[in-house]
């Protein structure tokens, strides 16, 4: 319980709060740098990165509206199937 003088909540660490994220964003620099160094240069590892991430969001999207168009298409053919057989009835009935 440390107040860190910028006015915040005293209950908080804020030595504890900053090691916690630290731990977080271990980096291994080495293997970073050969990654980066394979590459061709930190500019193309970065941009082989974002074209990975593009890659996945398209896939990911894609999946997605497969995936609700199916959906539709279900729902409709159960309402579909609720119409005809609520008409099946009707015609029994008469």
């Amino acid at each position: 319980m440390v107040d860190d003088g910028r006015g915040g909540d005293p209950k908080i660490d804020v030595d504890k709060t900053y090691e916690a994220k630290e731990s977080h964003m271990s980096w291994d620099y080495a293997e970073l740098s050969k990654s980066a160094k394979n590459a061709g240069g930190p500019s193309s590892f970065v941009g082989m990165l974002l074209g990975i991430g593009l890659t996945a969001g398209v896939a990911l999207g894609s999946t997605f509206v497969l995936a609700v168009q199916k959906m539709m298409k279900y729902k409709e053919e159960a309402a579909a199937d609720t119409v005809e057989s609520s008409n099946d009835k009707k015609e029994i009935e008469e």
